[in-house]
């Protein structure tokens, strides 16, 4: 029997449950993704001790086995493997990446990651492997994120009242972020109307501050303002369709016509082409600004490492591009 034929057999037997199954699946998948968004913002707002980062660290590796498992159902259930294996190629490849370093775990006991840090000479640093996996759960949250976002502007509301729902989600969720203990230097957090007003000022790109943001706010507390900066600057919406647009769905017409209204593009097929270019420009110039800023400073500023100077470079670089004025 050929591999096709074989194929055909099982897309035939399991197609009766795949509606169900998927649905199943699109409903935990979102709430994965909260539960493991909301655990990276728990590791990086609040004060953790070994034992409590363990704890996170194995929610995460949980959500992830989800995404492992939901990536084969979805291949299982399709009819055109190839095809989709291509359309999802960027998550196939963090799914393999995933399951060599599980099964490396059960295998050799320990990790590929960390053992690839141990023959570079990295393995006291335990915080390198455990920021590699959050960043793989960021990025793979972040793209069902923009799923949802996009799959939201079915919903019948005009572009400029989408717009303002999307400024008010990222102020909120700003607002949130900024209230957290790990987020200034006194280690309680901003006030509510503290948090608020900078969170306001940042995506609306306003450069009004209530509270000094070099020595209120500690680096994680920037970083989260700059980020404001760069999705006000830019809209949150527009980051969901461009991310988006790398998913095997793409952008549909319904958000290629939202995002011609916010982008005063001449048509549908100008939008398509116009998004990315806009996207892509914007992080080159922000790119050679923080260069540029970084080989000027003046020599007798002194930072605590080099790292500290390329992230201070890039937030003056992103802050003067965007026009923030922080």
């Amino acid at each position: 029997m050929s591999i096709d034929k074989f194929r055909e057999r099982v897309n035939l037997r399991i197609f009766s449950s795949k509606s169900t199954a998927m649905g199943v699946m699109k409903v935990l998948s979102v709430l994965v993704s909260v539960l493991a968004f909301v655990t990276v913002l728990y590791h990086y707002g609040y004060p953790q001790t070994p034992e409590r980062q363990q704890i996170l660290l194995n929610i995460i590796k949980g959500c992830l086995g989800f995404y492992i498992v939901n990536y084969i159902m979805r291949f299982l259930y399709t009819f055109e493997p190839l095809q989709f294996l291509y359309e999802t190629r960027v998550e196939l490849v963090l799914v393999t990446i995933l399951l060599i370093d599980g099964i490396s775990f059960f295998i050799l006991g320990i990790p590929i990651g960390k053992s690839i840090f141990n023959l570079i000479g990295l393995g006291n640093h335990t915080w390198l492997y455990v920021l590699m996996i959050q960043i793989f759960m960021i990025v793979i949250v972040v793209a069902e994120f923009a799923r949802t976002a996009t799959d939201a502007m079915h919903i019948s509301i005009s572009p400029p009242t989408m717009l303002i729902i999307s400024f008010m989600f990222l102020i909120g969720f700003g607002t949130i972020l900024l209230t957290m203990p790990e987020m200034t230097t006194d280690q309680l957090g901003a006030t509510f109307q503290e948090a608020l007003f900078t969170s306001i000022s940042a995506s609306c790109v306003t450069g009004l501050i209530v509270v000094d943001t070099a020595t209120y706010f500690t680096l994680k507390g920037q970083i989260v303002i700059m980020l404001l900066i760069q999705m006000g600057g830019l809209n949150i919406l527009s980051f969901a369709a461009f991310f988006t647009s790398f998913t095997s769905k793409g952008v549909g017409i319904r958000q290629q016509s939202m995002m011609q209204d916010f982008m005063a593009a001449a048509s549908l097929y100008d939008t398509k082409g116009l998004m990315r270019q806009i996207v892509m420009f914007t992080l080159m110039i922000e790119l050679i600004g923080a260069v540029s800023i970084y080989t000027l400073w003046d020599p007798n500023l002194h930072f605590a490492s080099v790292w500290d100077k390329i992230f201070f470079s890039v937030f003056h670089s992103i802050s003067a591009f965007n026009n923030a004025g922080f």
